[in-house]
């Protein structure tokens, strides 16, 4: 992280750090305050707060700059450090554009209010409903899928196909063969959220108890070294984020290891990275038109393949890096309607004894 106070991030060339070298160049006497020279460098810009990573977010938002001349300032964190910002007086300038990393991130936000109702024809033209918040305080930018993905050298095509949806992994057949990530990951537990809106609470909890009593090593704390241990053969099959395979083979090109894609629609759990306006943007009609611009066809598909996402837009071709993965089949319910089962979801994990 950057060390000056405020942790700023100009998708200009002109950085705070240079403009305090400037005024002392200048033999000014008294202290530079850092975070009043950002909040006046802000002025007129639109202010992000983002979850996301900050190579991957600036890179965008330099390309914003560069077609639009626009200023964009952007801070990075984690949630809760920034939604605390967000909530709190301090000297950081107010943000106008909130973007987050998955779909509990966004609930979450709207349920402490982050976020005001955005009505844009533009926006929803290019992103399906099912991607947007009901009440207009969000929308996705990009989707990745929550798949079951396996090492191609250990199962045979009977076994694989044998695994029709999340509940599969129950079977005996899968004794000391599964691996999971935490149930702390954020697309684990809302893969629980969506079973337990579809199956209900007690179906779910069974599924779960499934999962654990065939695990064939603890739990990992990331999609990462799941994917090795598959690669190794330390497990037969697990689930991973859509955009973790496809970074792990990127980076492992000739792995044993490959996403399993559920022939029956509206099993296949999904998840999103999005952003909404803020309630107390200062600059609304900004953050208006950066998000749209983000939903542009050439904007958006920088966007996802930066993240190695399926683009939100439709009318957009998945990066070459994931395009053959393209023709799933979502699960069609809403992606905030998720949001009213995240508790229930962290609740039945820590029932069903899934770490």
């Amino acid at each position: 992280m950057n060390a000056l106070p405020n942790l700023w991030r100009s998708c200009r060339t002109l950085t705070i750090a240079f403009a305090a070298l400037i005024c002392t160049a200048c033999g000014q006497d008294a202290p530079v305050d850092s975070a009043k020279v950002a909040e006046d460098m802000a002025v007129g810009s639109v202010i992000v707060y983002s979850t996301l990573d900050d190579s991957i977010i600036k890179r965008v938002l330099d390309t914003y700059t560069a077609e639009t001349d626009a200023n964009v300032y952007v801070v990075t964190g984690e949630f809760q450090e920034l939604l605390d910002k967000v909530h709190k007086a301090g000297p950081d300038p107010v943000a106008d554009l909130f973007v987050a990393d998955n779909a509990a991130e966004l609930w979450s936000a709207s349920e402490q209010d982050v976020f005001r109702p955005t009505r844009s024809d533009i926006i929803d033209n290019r992103v399906p409903g099912q991607l947007r918040d009901p009440e207009h305080l969000w929308t996705s930018l990009a989707v990745r899928v929550r798949t079951v993905v396996y090492n191609t050298e250990l199962l045979s095509v009977t076994e694989i196909e044998s695994v029709t949806d999340y509940g599969s992994l129950t079977a005996d057949s899968w004794h000391e063969r599964l691996c999971l990530s935490s149930s702390g990951v954020p697309g684990n537990a809302s893969l629980i959220a969506m079973l337990i809106n579809d199956n209900g609470v007690r179906e779910t909890e069974t599924i779960v108890r499934g999962w654990r009593a065939n695990l064939a090593l603890p739990v990992f704390d990331n999609d990462a070294r799941l994917l090795q241990a598959i690669a190794t053969g330390q497990c037969a099959i697990g689930i991973a984020d859509s955009s973790e395979v496809a970074g792990f083979l990127q980076a492992n090109a000739n792995a044993d290891v490959a996403p399993h894609w559920f022939a029956e629609a509206g099993v296949l759990h999904i998840n999103a990275s999005g952003a909404g306006v803020t309630r107390h943007a200062q600059n609304p009609d900004g953050a208006v038109a950066l998000l749209e611009w983000l939903t542009d066809e050439s904007a958006n598909g920088l966007f996802a393949a930066l993240r190695l996402e399926f683009p939100a837009n439709t009318g957009v071709t998945a990066d070459a890096a994931i395009s053959a993965w393209a023709g799933f089949a979502s699960n069609p319910a809403n992606l905030a309607s998720l949001g009213y089962s995240q508790e229930e979801a962290i609740l039945l994990a820590e029932r069903a004894r899934y770490p």
